[in-house]
């Protein structure tokens, strides 16, 4: 008897931007919400011309492995011992994400509601960061250290003196 494997159409993105809002997700259950908590962080990702610089907000779901991992060694840059968020600090990412979906809310500006955009998705993964400037290490994948591997062998020939 064969199964059949369910097939999914992924969409990924990928980026930099600032990111902030480092917050655990947990159940309501008084609104009989059976989730299981999770991490969330949000994202201004970068874009437009270099003079003329948009952001884009995300609010992700941190999914990904190695992105659950690099927000490790990010969060004491985002949020304090007691779980405050530490608003000093810039954080700037590389990132990938999958299945981005707009989501519209409002928010009251000068009295007058105002509604904003904003994608929700899942974070899958940190390709680099900086904190004030300054470069974090974030842990790799096997396929990034393979990667780099093959790369250091490609740039000293095979290997055999030649």
């Amino acid at each position: 008897m064969q199964t059949q494997q369910t097939q999914y159409f992924d969409l990924h993105s990928s980026g930099i931007g600032y990111m902030s809002r480092l917050r655990l997700v947990q159940p309501d259950k008084s609104k009989g919400q059976k989730f299981k908590p999770f991490w969330s962080v949000s994202i201004s990702a970068i874009c437009g011309e270099e003079n003329d610089v948009k952001y884009v907000k995300f609010d992700l779901n941190i999914k990904g492995d190695q992105a659950k991992q690099a927000m490790g060694v990010l969060k004491p840059y985002l949020v304090d011992a007691d779980g405050k968020t530490i608003d000093d600090n810039k954080v700037l990412v590389g990132f990938r994400i999958g299945d981005a979906i707009p989501e519209i809310y409002t928010v009251t500006k000068e009295g007058k509601p105002e509604q904003r955009v904003c994608l929700k998705g899942r974070l899958l993964k940190l390709t680099s960061a900086k904190v004030n400037g300054q470069v974090v290490d974030l842990p790799k994948t096997e396929h990034d250290e393979a990667k780099e591997a093959a790369a250091a062998q490609a740039a000293h020939g095979d290997g055999n003196g030649e």
